[in-house]
Protein backbone atom coordinates (compact mmCIF):
# COMPACT_ATOMS: atom_id res chain seq x y z
CA UNK A 1 0.00 0.00 0.00
CA UNK A 2 1.36 3.41 -0.92
CA UNK A 3 0.28 6.90 0.10
CA UNK A 4 -0.19 9.26 -2.81
CA UNK A 5 -0.16 12.96 -2.05
CA UNK A 6 -2.15 15.44 -4.05
CA UNK A 7 1.05 16.66 -5.65
CA UNK A 8 0.60 14.40 -8.64
CA UNK A 9 3.02 14.51 -11.52
CA UNK A 10 1.02 12.47 -14.01
CA UNK A 11 -0.60 13.02 -17.35
CA UNK A 12 -4.31 12.42 -16.74
CA UNK A 13 -5.33 12.83 -20.37
CA UNK A 14 -3.50 14.03 -23.46
CA UNK A 15 -4.25 17.66 -22.67
CA UNK A 16 -3.52 17.46 -18.99
CA UNK A 17 -0.02 18.81 -19.09
CA UNK A 18 -1.54 22.02 -17.80
CA UNK A 19 -2.99 20.22 -14.78
CA UNK A 20 0.24 20.62 -12.88
CA UNK A 21 1.81 23.99 -12.33
CA UNK A 22 5.50 23.61 -11.69
CA UNK A 23 7.35 25.30 -8.84
CA UNK A 24 11.02 25.09 -7.97
CA UNK A 25 10.87 21.79 -6.14
CA UNK A 26 7.47 20.14 -6.64
CA UNK A 27 4.41 19.80 -8.84
CA UNK A 28 1.30 21.36 -7.34
CA UNK A 29 -2.17 20.02 -8.08
CA UNK A 30 -4.22 22.56 -10.04
CA UNK A 31 -7.83 22.06 -8.92
CA UNK A 32 -9.48 24.28 -11.51
CA UNK A 33 -7.65 22.70 -14.44
CA UNK A 34 -8.61 19.23 -13.23
CA UNK A 35 -12.28 20.19 -12.92
CA UNK A 36 -12.22 21.72 -16.40
CA UNK A 37 -10.79 18.51 -17.87
CA UNK A 38 -13.49 16.33 -16.31
CA UNK A 39 -16.21 18.80 -17.30
CA UNK A 40 -15.09 18.90 -20.95
CA UNK A 41 -15.03 15.11 -21.16
CA UNK A 42 -18.51 14.61 -19.70
CA UNK A 43 -21.27 13.90 -22.24
CA UNK A 44 -23.63 16.63 -20.99
CA UNK A 45 -23.27 20.39 -21.08
CA UNK A 46 -24.37 20.79 -17.48
CA UNK A 47 -24.56 18.67 -14.35
CA UNK A 48 -26.95 19.37 -11.50
CA UNK A 49 -24.68 20.92 -8.86
CA UNK A 50 -26.65 19.15 -6.13
CA UNK A 51 -26.84 15.78 -7.87
CA UNK A 52 -26.69 12.76 -5.57
CA UNK A 53 -26.51 10.24 -8.46
CA UNK A 54 -29.02 8.01 -6.68
CA UNK A 55 -31.97 6.25 -8.32
CA UNK A 56 -33.18 4.75 -5.06
CA UNK A 57 -33.58 5.75 -1.42
CA UNK A 58 -33.04 3.71 1.73
CA UNK A 59 -36.40 2.99 3.36
CA UNK A 60 -37.50 1.05 6.44
CA UNK A 61 -40.88 -0.55 7.07
CA UNK A 62 -42.07 -2.31 10.23
CA UNK A 63 -44.26 -5.23 9.24
CA UNK A 64 -46.10 -7.93 11.18
CA UNK A 65 -48.82 -10.49 10.53
CA UNK A 66 -51.45 -11.74 12.97
CA UNK A 67 -52.58 -14.58 10.69
CA UNK A 68 -51.93 -18.03 12.14
CA UNK A 69 -49.23 -20.04 10.42
CA UNK A 70 -47.15 -17.01 9.40
CA UNK A 71 -43.58 -18.06 8.67
CA UNK A 72 -42.23 -15.30 6.47
CA UNK A 73 -43.13 -11.67 5.81
CA UNK A 74 -41.85 -9.64 2.87
CA UNK A 75 -42.17 -6.42 0.93
CA UNK A 76 -42.72 -6.84 -2.81
CA UNK A 77 -42.44 -4.42 -5.71
CA UNK A 78 -45.70 -5.63 -7.30
CA UNK A 79 -48.82 -7.67 -6.60
CA UNK A 80 -47.64 -11.33 -6.62
CA UNK A 81 -51.06 -12.54 -7.77
CA UNK A 82 -51.18 -10.30 -10.81
CA UNK A 83 -47.65 -9.57 -12.02
CA UNK A 84 -44.89 -11.98 -12.95
CA UNK A 85 -42.23 -9.33 -12.30
CA UNK A 86 -42.89 -9.01 -8.58
CA UNK A 87 -39.56 -8.67 -6.77
CA UNK A 88 -38.66 -9.24 -3.14
CA UNK A 89 -37.37 -5.94 -1.76
CA UNK A 90 -36.77 -7.41 1.70
CA UNK A 91 -37.96 -10.33 3.80
CA UNK A 92 -37.67 -11.87 7.24
CA UNK A 93 -38.71 -15.08 8.96
CA UNK A 94 -41.12 -14.46 11.84
CA UNK A 95 -43.93 -16.04 13.82
CA UNK A 96 -47.52 -14.75 13.93
CA UNK A 97 -47.69 -11.39 15.69
CA UNK A 98 -43.94 -10.84 15.65
CA UNK A 99 -42.75 -7.49 14.33
CA UNK A 100 -40.05 -7.34 11.63
CA UNK A 101 -38.08 -4.27 10.66
CA UNK A 102 -37.26 -4.43 6.94
CA UNK A 103 -34.74 -2.04 5.38
CA UNK A 104 -34.49 -1.95 1.60
CA UNK A 105 -33.56 0.05 -1.49
CA UNK A 106 -36.70 1.70 -2.83
CA UNK A 107 -36.54 2.91 -6.45
CA UNK A 108 -37.48 6.59 -6.62
CA UNK A 109 -40.01 5.80 -9.35
CA UNK A 110 -41.80 3.20 -7.21
CA UNK A 111 -45.26 4.36 -6.18
CA UNK A 112 -46.74 1.26 -4.56
CA UNK A 113 -45.46 -1.86 -2.86
CA UNK A 114 -47.09 -4.88 -1.25
CA UNK A 115 -46.73 -6.34 2.21
CA UNK A 116 -47.18 -10.10 2.19
CA UNK A 117 -47.04 -13.10 4.49
CA UNK A 118 -46.41 -16.73 3.59
CA UNK A 119 -46.58 -19.98 5.51
CA UNK A 120 -43.79 -22.56 5.62
CA UNK A 121 -45.04 -24.23 2.41
CA UNK A 122 -44.89 -20.96 0.45
CA UNK A 123 -48.65 -20.43 0.43
CA UNK A 124 -49.75 -16.80 0.44
CA UNK A 125 -51.52 -15.97 3.69
CA UNK A 126 -52.02 -12.21 3.56
CA UNK A 127 -51.60 -9.38 1.06
CA UNK A 128 -51.83 -5.59 1.51
CA UNK A 129 -51.14 -2.78 -0.95
CA UNK A 130 -49.02 0.03 0.51
CA UNK A 131 -47.76 3.40 -0.53
CA UNK A 132 -44.10 2.98 -1.46
CA UNK A 133 -41.92 3.55 1.58
CA UNK A 134 -44.82 3.27 4.04
CA UNK A 135 -43.16 2.99 7.48
CA UNK A 136 -45.54 0.33 8.83
CA UNK A 137 -47.70 -2.58 7.72
CA UNK A 138 -49.86 -4.79 9.90
CA UNK A 139 -51.36 -7.80 8.16
CA UNK A 140 -54.53 -9.26 9.69
CA UNK A 141 -57.31 -11.68 8.79
CA UNK A 142 -58.85 -8.85 6.75
CA UNK A 143 -55.88 -9.07 4.38
CA UNK A 144 -56.32 -12.77 3.61
CA UNK A 145 -56.82 -12.99 -0.18
CA UNK A 146 -59.75 -14.83 -1.74
CA UNK A 147 -57.28 -17.12 -3.47
CA UNK A 148 -53.83 -18.07 -2.21
CA UNK A 149 -52.13 -18.45 -5.56
CA UNK A 150 -48.95 -16.45 -6.11
CA UNK A 151 -46.71 -16.08 -9.12
CA UNK A 152 -43.05 -16.99 -8.77
CA UNK A 153 -41.06 -14.23 -7.11
CA UNK A 154 -37.57 -13.02 -7.91
CA UNK A 155 -35.20 -11.08 -5.71
CA UNK A 156 -34.52 -7.43 -6.45
CA UNK A 157 -31.29 -7.12 -8.43
CA UNK A 158 -29.30 -3.92 -8.42
CA UNK A 159 -26.89 -3.16 -11.26
CA UNK A 160 -23.61 -1.49 -10.30
CA UNK A 161 -21.97 0.22 -13.28
CA UNK A 162 -18.38 1.46 -13.18
CA UNK A 163 -16.03 3.72 -15.06
CA UNK A 164 -12.55 2.41 -14.27
CA UNK A 165 -10.33 5.42 -14.93
CA UNK A 166 -10.88 7.47 -11.74
CA UNK A 167 -9.55 10.08 -11.15
CA UNK A 168 -9.13 10.41 -14.93
CA UNK A 169 -12.21 11.03 -17.10
CA UNK A 170 -13.71 7.92 -18.64
CA UNK A 171 -15.70 7.30 -21.81
CA UNK A 172 -18.88 7.38 -19.68
CA UNK A 173 -20.49 4.23 -21.07
CA UNK A 174 -20.38 2.83 -17.51
CA UNK A 175 -19.61 -0.71 -18.66
CA UNK A 176 -15.94 -1.02 -17.70
CA UNK A 177 -17.21 -3.39 -15.04
CA UNK A 178 -20.82 -4.36 -14.37
CA UNK A 179 -21.96 -6.25 -11.28
CA UNK A 180 -25.42 -7.30 -10.17
CA UNK A 181 -26.23 -8.07 -6.56
CA UNK A 182 -29.50 -9.55 -5.35
CA UNK A 183 -31.11 -8.33 -2.16
CA UNK A 184 -29.73 -10.44 0.73
CA UNK A 185 -31.64 -13.61 1.59
CA UNK A 186 -31.94 -14.77 5.22
CA UNK A 187 -31.37 -18.49 5.74
CA UNK A 188 -34.73 -20.20 6.47
CA UNK A 189 -35.27 -21.74 9.92
CA UNK A 190 -34.97 -25.49 9.76
CA UNK A 191 -32.56 -25.46 6.82
CA UNK A 192 -29.88 -26.63 9.22
CA UNK A 193 -29.99 -28.72 12.39
CA UNK A 194 -28.65 -25.72 14.28
CA UNK A 195 -31.49 -23.18 14.40
CA UNK A 196 -29.32 -20.68 16.28
CA UNK A 197 -26.76 -20.81 13.47
CA UNK A 198 -29.39 -20.37 10.76
CA UNK A 199 -30.64 -17.21 12.47
CA UNK A 200 -27.16 -15.71 12.07
CA UNK A 201 -26.76 -16.51 8.38
CA UNK A 202 -27.57 -14.61 5.17
CA UNK A 203 -27.00 -15.47 1.52
CA UNK A 204 -25.73 -12.92 -0.98
CA UNK A 205 -25.79 -13.60 -4.73
CA UNK A 206 -23.35 -11.69 -6.96
CA UNK A 207 -22.94 -11.83 -10.76
CA UNK A 208 -20.12 -10.39 -12.86
CA UNK A 209 -22.14 -9.28 -15.88
CA UNK A 210 -19.52 -7.54 -18.02
CA UNK A 211 -15.93 -6.32 -18.31
CA UNK A 212 -15.60 -3.48 -20.79
CA UNK A 213 -11.97 -2.43 -20.48
CA UNK A 214 -8.45 -3.87 -20.78
CA UNK A 215 -7.29 -2.84 -17.30
CA UNK A 216 -6.89 -5.12 -14.32
CA UNK A 217 -9.78 -4.44 -11.96
CA UNK A 218 -10.40 -5.91 -8.52
CA UNK A 219 -13.72 -5.76 -6.68
CA UNK A 220 -14.98 -6.01 -3.11
CA UNK A 221 -18.03 -5.14 -1.02
CA UNK A 222 -17.84 -3.07 2.14
CA UNK A 223 -20.55 -3.88 4.69
CA UNK A 224 -21.84 -0.44 5.67
CA UNK A 225 -21.98 0.03 9.43
CA UNK A 226 -20.78 -3.52 10.13
CA UNK A 227 -17.38 -4.14 11.66
CA UNK A 228 -15.06 -7.02 10.84
CA UNK A 229 -15.49 -8.27 14.40
CA UNK A 230 -19.24 -8.68 13.82
CA UNK A 231 -18.80 -11.24 11.03
CA UNK A 232 -17.82 -14.80 11.92
CA UNK A 233 -17.15 -16.16 8.43
CA UNK A 234 -17.90 -15.94 4.71
CA UNK A 235 -17.91 -18.98 2.45
CA UNK A 236 -19.12 -19.72 -1.08
CA UNK A 237 -21.79 -22.26 -1.97
CA UNK A 238 -21.64 -24.96 -4.61
CA UNK A 239 -17.84 -24.85 -5.00
CA UNK A 240 -18.23 -21.70 -7.11
CA UNK A 241 -15.82 -18.79 -6.92
CA UNK A 242 -14.72 -15.78 -8.93
CA UNK A 243 -11.13 -16.86 -8.25
CA UNK A 244 -10.80 -19.44 -11.03
CA UNK A 245 -7.02 -19.34 -11.42
CA UNK A 246 -5.47 -19.73 -7.98
CA UNK A 247 -1.93 -20.07 -9.37
CA UNK A 248 -1.76 -16.63 -10.98
CA UNK A 249 -0.11 -14.15 -8.60
CA UNK A 250 -2.43 -11.61 -6.99
CA UNK A 251 -1.36 -7.98 -7.29
CA UNK A 252 -4.17 -5.73 -6.00
CA UNK A 253 -5.98 -7.66 -3.27
CA UNK A 254 -3.00 -9.79 -2.36
CA UNK A 255 -4.70 -11.67 0.50
CA UNK A 256 -6.94 -14.46 -0.80
CA UNK A 257 -9.30 -14.44 2.20
CA UNK A 258 -12.94 -13.70 1.35
CA UNK A 259 -13.53 -11.84 4.63
CA UNK A 260 -11.07 -9.05 5.31
CA UNK A 261 -10.84 -6.06 7.60
CA UNK A 262 -10.98 -2.61 6.06
CA UNK A 263 -8.69 0.22 7.11
CA UNK A 264 -11.37 1.58 9.46
CA UNK A 265 -12.36 -1.80 10.85
CA UNK A 266 -15.22 -2.41 8.40
CA UNK A 267 -16.07 -5.90 7.25
CA UNK A 268 -15.13 -6.37 3.58
CA UNK A 269 -16.11 -9.22 1.24
CA UNK A 270 -13.38 -9.57 -1.39
CA UNK A 271 -14.82 -10.75 -4.71
CA UNK A 272 -11.81 -11.00 -7.03
CA UNK A 273 -8.37 -9.57 -7.71
CA UNK A 274 -8.71 -9.58 -11.50
CA UNK A 275 -12.04 -9.33 -13.32
CA UNK A 276 -10.63 -10.80 -16.53
CA UNK A 277 -9.41 -13.92 -14.73
CA UNK A 278 -12.80 -14.19 -13.02
CA UNK A 279 -14.29 -14.55 -16.50
CA UNK A 280 -11.60 -16.55 -18.31
CA UNK A 281 -9.08 -18.24 -16.09
CA UNK A 282 -6.52 -19.29 -18.70
CA UNK A 283 -3.43 -17.28 -19.54
CA UNK A 284 -1.28 -17.15 -22.67
CA UNK A 285 1.78 -19.35 -23.13
CA UNK A 286 3.88 -16.46 -21.88
CA UNK A 287 1.71 -16.16 -18.77
CA UNK A 288 -0.18 -13.04 -19.83
CA UNK A 289 -3.84 -12.50 -18.92
CA UNK A 290 -6.21 -12.25 -21.89
CA UNK A 291 -7.67 -8.77 -21.54
CA UNK A 292 -10.66 -9.08 -23.85
CA UNK A 293 -13.83 -7.03 -23.61
CA UNK A 294 -16.55 -9.32 -22.28
CA UNK A 295 -20.32 -8.92 -22.87
CA UNK A 296 -20.20 -5.34 -24.14
CA UNK A 297 -20.79 -5.98 -27.84
CA UNK A 298 -23.49 -7.71 -29.87
CA UNK A 299 -20.85 -9.40 -32.02
CA UNK A 300 -17.59 -11.21 -31.29
CA UNK A 301 -14.13 -10.38 -32.61
CA UNK A 302 -10.49 -10.48 -31.57
CA UNK A 303 -11.36 -7.82 -29.00
CA UNK A 304 -14.98 -8.54 -28.03
CA UNK A 305 -16.09 -11.83 -26.52
CA UNK A 306 -19.43 -13.08 -25.19
CA UNK A 307 -19.48 -15.32 -22.12
CA UNK A 308 -21.80 -16.84 -19.56
CA UNK A 309 -21.67 -14.37 -16.71
CA UNK A 310 -20.07 -16.01 -13.67
CA UNK A 311 -22.14 -15.87 -10.49
CA UNK A 312 -21.39 -16.78 -6.91
CA UNK A 313 -23.57 -17.16 -3.81
CA UNK A 314 -21.88 -16.24 -0.55
CA UNK A 315 -22.98 -17.56 2.83
CA UNK A 316 -22.32 -14.87 5.44
CA UNK A 317 -22.38 -15.91 9.10
CA UNK A 318 -22.65 -13.08 11.59
CA UNK A 319 -21.77 -13.37 15.26
CA UNK A 320 -25.30 -12.52 16.39
CA UNK A 321 -28.79 -12.90 14.94
CA UNK A 322 -29.67 -9.21 15.23
CA UNK A 323 -26.90 -8.16 12.85
CA UNK A 324 -28.10 -10.79 10.37
CA UNK A 325 -31.70 -9.55 10.61
CA UNK A 326 -30.65 -5.96 9.92
CA UNK A 327 -28.40 -6.85 6.98
CA UNK A 328 -29.95 -5.59 3.75
CA UNK A 329 -29.24 -4.22 0.29
CA UNK A 330 -28.66 -0.88 2.01
CA UNK A 331 -25.75 -2.50 3.87
CA UNK A 332 -23.75 -2.94 0.67
CA UNK A 333 -21.05 -0.67 -0.74
CA UNK A 334 -19.61 -2.61 -3.70
CA UNK A 335 -16.53 -0.96 -5.16
CA UNK A 336 -13.82 -1.65 -7.68
CA UNK A 337 -10.08 -1.04 -7.39
CA UNK A 338 -7.97 0.18 -10.26
CA UNK A 339 -4.19 0.73 -10.35
CA UNK A 340 -3.25 4.33 -11.10
CA UNK A 341 -0.03 6.29 -10.70
CA UNK A 342 1.63 3.59 -8.59
CA UNK A 343 -1.28 3.09 -6.19
CA UNK A 344 -4.63 1.32 -6.02
CA UNK A 345 -7.59 3.69 -6.31
CA UNK A 346 -11.10 2.74 -5.17
CA UNK A 347 -14.25 3.63 -7.09
CA UNK A 348 -17.41 3.73 -4.98
CA UNK A 349 -20.97 4.93 -5.41
CA UNK A 350 -21.23 8.69 -5.10
CA UNK A 351 -22.52 8.68 -1.51
CA UNK A 352 -19.45 6.64 -0.48
CA UNK A 353 -16.96 8.41 -2.75
CA UNK A 354 -14.72 9.50 0.13
CA UNK A 355 -14.18 5.95 1.34
CA UNK A 356 -10.68 4.51 1.22
CA UNK A 357 -11.74 1.12 2.47
CA UNK A 358 -8.74 -1.04 1.64
CA UNK A 359 -6.19 1.39 0.24
CA UNK A 360 -5.08 4.87 1.26
CA UNK A 361 -4.30 6.52 -2.04
CA UNK A 362 -4.86 10.17 -1.13
CA UNK A 363 -3.42 11.54 2.10
CA UNK A 364 -4.54 15.15 1.95
CA UNK A 365 -7.80 16.68 0.72
CA UNK A 366 -9.42 13.79 -1.10
CA UNK A 367 -12.33 16.05 -1.99
CA UNK A 368 -10.15 17.67 -4.64
CA UNK A 369 -10.81 14.65 -6.86
CA UNK A 370 -14.58 14.62 -6.30
CA UNK A 371 -16.04 17.42 -8.37
CA UNK A 372 -19.73 16.51 -8.52
CA UNK A 373 -19.30 13.69 -11.05
CA UNK A 374 -19.67 10.00 -10.34
CA UNK A 375 -17.64 7.08 -11.69
CA UNK A 376 -20.21 4.56 -10.40
CA UNK A 377 -23.98 4.26 -10.81
CA UNK A 378 -26.40 1.85 -9.14
CA UNK A 379 -29.61 0.98 -11.00
CA UNK A 380 -32.34 -0.73 -8.93
CA UNK A 381 -33.97 -2.61 -11.79
CA UNK A 382 -33.56 -6.32 -12.49
CA UNK A 383 -34.22 -5.94 -16.22
CA UNK A 384 -31.82 -3.07 -16.81
CA UNK A 385 -29.76 -3.16 -20.01
CA UNK A 386 -26.36 -1.50 -19.79
CA UNK A 387 -24.72 0.31 -22.71
CA UNK A 388 -22.53 -1.54 -25.19
CA UNK A 389 -18.97 -0.35 -25.76
CA UNK A 390 -18.44 3.09 -27.33
CA UNK A 391 -21.96 4.22 -26.49
CA UNK A 392 -22.38 6.56 -23.53
CA UNK A 393 -25.42 6.03 -21.36
CA UNK A 394 -26.66 9.34 -22.69
CA UNK A 395 -25.57 12.74 -23.92
CA UNK A 396 -27.10 16.20 -23.83
CA UNK A 397 -25.01 18.64 -25.83
CA UNK A 398 -26.29 21.91 -27.29
CA UNK A 399 -29.84 20.74 -26.69
CA UNK A 400 -29.34 17.47 -28.60
CA UNK A 401 -30.12 14.23 -26.75
CA UNK A 402 -28.46 10.99 -27.82
CA UNK A 403 -26.91 7.82 -26.43
CA UNK A 404 -28.18 4.51 -25.07
CA UNK A 405 -30.93 6.20 -23.03
CA UNK A 406 -32.15 9.12 -25.11
CA UNK A 407 -35.98 9.15 -25.12
CA UNK A 408 -37.04 12.76 -24.59
CA UNK A 409 -38.45 13.25 -21.11
CA UNK A 410 -36.90 9.95 -20.02
CA UNK A 411 -33.24 10.38 -20.95
CA UNK A 412 -30.07 9.92 -18.97
CA UNK A 413 -28.75 13.30 -20.10
CA UNK A 414 -31.80 15.13 -18.74
CA UNK A 415 -31.44 13.33 -15.40
CA UNK A 416 -27.79 14.37 -15.18
CA UNK A 417 -28.75 17.99 -15.83
CA UNK A 418 -31.59 17.89 -13.26
CA UNK A 419 -31.69 15.15 -10.62
CA UNK A 420 -35.48 15.54 -10.27
CA UNK A 421 -36.14 15.02 -13.99
CA UNK A 422 -36.28 11.72 -15.92
CA UNK A 423 -35.64 9.61 -12.81
CA UNK A 424 -37.07 6.70 -14.81
CA UNK A 425 -34.51 6.99 -17.62
CA UNK A 426 -33.29 3.42 -17.12
CA UNK A 427 -36.67 2.08 -18.26
CA UNK A 428 -36.24 3.51 -21.80
CA UNK A 429 -33.28 1.94 -23.62
CA UNK A 430 -32.36 2.28 -27.27
CA UNK A 431 -32.15 -1.42 -28.07
CA UNK A 432 -29.31 -1.21 -30.59
CA UNK A 433 -27.09 0.58 -28.06
CA UNK A 434 -27.59 -1.71 -25.05
CA UNK A 435 -26.60 -5.26 -24.24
Amino acid sequence: MRNIRLYISVVVVATVGSLLSTSCDKNVFDQQVYENIVERSFPTDTVDSHHDWQLSVIATTHISCDVAGTWRVALLSANPQEQSQAEILAEQYVTAGENAMLTYLLPKVQQQMWGVAYDATGQLLALQELTAGNPSCRLTEADVPATTGSKQLSRQRVYYLYESEFPKPGDWDFNDLVLTIETPQPVPPGSTDDSELAARQVRLHVTLEAVGCNLQLAAAIRFVGIKFSEVESITTEGNLSFVRNSTYPRSIITDDALLQQGRNGDAVLCLFDDAHLAVYSRTSESGMVFRYYYNVSHTTSDVYHIFNAPEVTYLITFRDAQTARLFSAASLDPFIISPFNGANWEIHQYQYRMQQTMFEYVTEDQGNFHTGYSWCLSVPYSWFRYAIEKNPLGTLKNGVISGAYSVFGHSYGQWVADRNTATDWYLYPSSRMVY
